[in-house]
């Protein structure tokens, strides 16, 4: 964490890539609610982007349903982070590291006009990483930070 944190020690506020972990939202029945979901203030996600140097523009409470026109519309992130696994129809979950999910959202007419999809900034990080509660989430700090600042952190 401290070696990321001094390769970003000269970011500005304005520097820093905004960010949102966006996934399908299942509700409570535990079928999918046909909207998507993002992760607020105190999730691992957000302490994920915090140390990554990025700003988790997500302000609704943790895994909530959000519509595509409010990320679009309102948050606009420049950097659009996604599952790395999809689940089949015997549950069984399929890493193709985000390719399918990163697919759906480039070919989605309301998704096509965020910045992060214009400008190709859509990716998922390593799920055992990014889904951890330990301090392998290290790991999911440093390839956000790689991915947002290539210049900085290579």
């Amino acid at each position: 964490l401290e070696s990321v944190e001094q390769k970003l020690a000269g970011l500005t506020e304005d520097q820093r890539m905004k960010v949102i972990y966006y996934e399908d939202y299942y509700d409570q029945s535990g079928s999918s609610a046909g909207m998507l979901a993002a992760y607020g203030a105190g999730s691992p996600f957000d302490a994920i982007a915090i140390a990554a140097g990025t700003v988790n523009v997500c302000n609704v409470q943790n895994y909530s349903a959000v519509s595509k026109e409010k990320v679009v519309g309102e948050w606009k992130p420049d950097l659009l982070i996604v599952p790395a696994i999809t689940y089949g129809p015997d549950f069984k979950a399929v890493d193709d590291g985000g390719a399918t999910v990163i697919a759906a959202i480039k070919a989605d007419q309301i998704m096509k006009t965020l910045p992060a999809v214009q400008n190709d900034k859509v990716f998922a990080l390593t799920e055992k990483y990014r889904g951890s509660t330990s301090h392998y989430m290290v790991k999911a700090v440093e390839e956000l930070a790689r991915l947002a600042y290539p210049d900085l952190v290579p």
